[in-house]
């Protein structure tokens, strides 16, 4: 059959039900999302107090196994002033809907010891298999004084701090899409691990191994299409299935 005798056999009532699912579809296409927000708190917000129950990291089984293999020191609680100990922590999220579209770290740390063997310490944020291996791909690390070439963190929020010292108290707040990197060695770290996160679904933090840890938190938004987004699909589906039902008894 010729396109000008198909054209001519689509009564003004096709027309008008191939224009409204047009319209249908457009429209749920470019339905905005809805933002999900996902707080995951470990260890409590009690300055360091351990008068009450020891709180617990939860590290993977595959950070522990780097501990024990490679870095061969003890681990150690939150509020746990024990020196040359690590704080592990793993934060998994396989429940959660939806992409990571922001997330934010927010820890409080407290420098022990003395001298050099505090103002050495660091955190990461890695992410390591079962095996304990660090996986290939982004990663962040930075000392929290000035080590080597690396500032710190203190000197990067303009805490006019040199040194990360005994009893020195921080409350530090990072964007894990705009991590802040070292200014004298900008490639030694990404500055956005939000899509290794996407991609893996946890997070490894490490905090090592002069400095206490009061809690962790971490913030995630996620986009999730709107529940109108899926009506609009639905009453497209209905709407032709209704239309191709009249016209087949013209």
């Amino acid at each position: 059959m010729k396109l000008s005798k198909i054209l001519l056999s689509i009564t003004p009532y096709r027309y008008l039900s191939l224009l409204v699912s047009a319209l249908l579809i457009s429209f749920s296409t470019i339905t905005p999302v809805q933002a999900a927000i996902f707080t995951l708190l470990k260890g409590e917000r009690d300055g360091f107090d351990t008068s009450n129950q020891p709180e617990e990291p939860m590290p993977s089984s595959g950070s522990l196994l780097r501990l024990n293999n490679t870095i061969g020191k003890p681990l150690v609680d939150f509020d746990d002033n024990t020196t040359d100990g690590v704080f592990l922590h793993t934060f998994n999220f396989p429940e959660i809907a939806g992409e990571i579209v922001s997330a934010h770290l927010e820890f409080r740390a407290r420098g022990i010891g003395q001298g050099s063997l505090v103002n050495n310490d660091s955190i990461n944020l890695f992410f390591i298999n079962s095996q304990g291996e660090i996986m290939s791909g982004d990663r962040w690390g930075r000392a929290f004084g000035r080590r080597n070439d690396d500032p710190g963190l203190i000197n990067d929020d303009n805490l006019m701090q040199e040194v990360w010292d005994n009893q020195q108290d921080v409350v530090f707040s990072l964007n894990l899409a705009e991590l802040p990197l070292n200014p004298s060695n900008p490639n030694s770290s990404a500055e956005n691990i939000i899509p290794m996160i996407n991609n893996l679904g946890f997070l490894d933090i490490q905090i090592q191994d002069d400095t206490e840890v009061d809690y962790v938190q971490l913030t995630l938004k996620t986009s999730v299409p709107e529940s109108s987004s899926i009506f609009s699909l639905l009453a497209i589906v209905i709407f032709g299935l209704i239309s191709n039902l009249k016209f087949e008894k013209r």
